[in-house]
């Protein structure tokens, strides 16, 4: 139980024109996989609202090896290993068939107070113990906030938050920002988007009806940047990386 595997087999409405895995798709893998091993471990969502406590997801680095493909067959690899400071750390790791190991992941995930809205230090304020898998790879160091760029970036596109992207914490779901930065790429490069290395921050939830305004830009070196605001200005996601060729 100190580790956790899901099986995946990903399916057509969650492949683009290509046969090729959505980056939405992948948050969605990731997710589950850390939310049932979560629930294993006496440390879940369920667990958590007894005593008004829950997960958010912070921050997250991905490396992909090569893009994931419709119907083949996957396992999420997942672990807890530690903390870091306020943050509580979770491999992830996605192997195809062979065990070739197809990406690589390290979640950062914040345990808030409910009623208080505060960040506690997970390693002093949860009542189940987690595992420490300290011999397993953690793949990165923690990841800082992306950068933005000093240079003001024209809005792409705006979005507001509808009923059916709202999930269990209340909020906009972690893999809703995945399909916006999809998007706001493809806007930019008139294709399918593939990444190779993707660094995401999550600022402040999204509640149902909240506007926000994307922006993004993509270099000639691949390196690209993803921010998303507020009515107010105020940034609520910022993503930047390296798209695959």
């Amino acid at each position: 139980m100190n580790t956790h595997i899901l099986p995946v087999v990903p399916r057509h409405s969650e492949v683009d024109i290509n046969g090729k895995v959505k980056l939405r798709a992948v948050f969605d893998y990731i997710q589950e996989a850390a939310a049932q091993h979560a629930e294993l471990l006496g440390c879940g969502m369920r667990f958590l609202a007894r005593e008004k406590k829950i997960w958010v997801l912070s921050r997250m680095r991905l490396h992909f090896n090569r893009p994931l493909l419709l119907g083949e067959k996957l396992t999420v690899f997942t672990y807890p290993r530690g903390f870091d400071k306020l943050f509580a750390l979770r491999p992830l790791v996605i192997k195809d068939e062979s065990g070739a190991e197809v990406m690589q992941a390290l979640s950062l995930w914040l345990l808030l107070d409910m009623e208080r809205g505060r960040i506690l230090r997970p390693a002093e304020n949860l009542s189940c113990p987690l595992p420490d898998n300290s011999e397993l790879p953690g793949y990165f160091d923690t990841p800082d906030k992306p950068a933005v760029p000093a240079e003001e970036m024209p809005v792409i596109f705006t979005s507001t938050t509808r009923d059916a992207q709202i999930d269990l914490n209340r909020h906009m779901n972690n893999a809703e920002y995945a399909l916006y930065t999809h998007s706001a790429i493809a806007e930019l490069t008139k294709t399918a988007p593939y990444f190779e290395d993707l660094t995401v921050n999550f600022s402040k939830a999204t509640k149902s009806g909240e506007k926000l305004f994307w922006r993004a830009k993509v270099n000639d070196d691949r390196s690209f940047v993803v921010i998303a605001s507020d009515e107010s200005g105020a940034e609520r996601f910022q993503a930047s990386g390296t798209l695959a060729l």
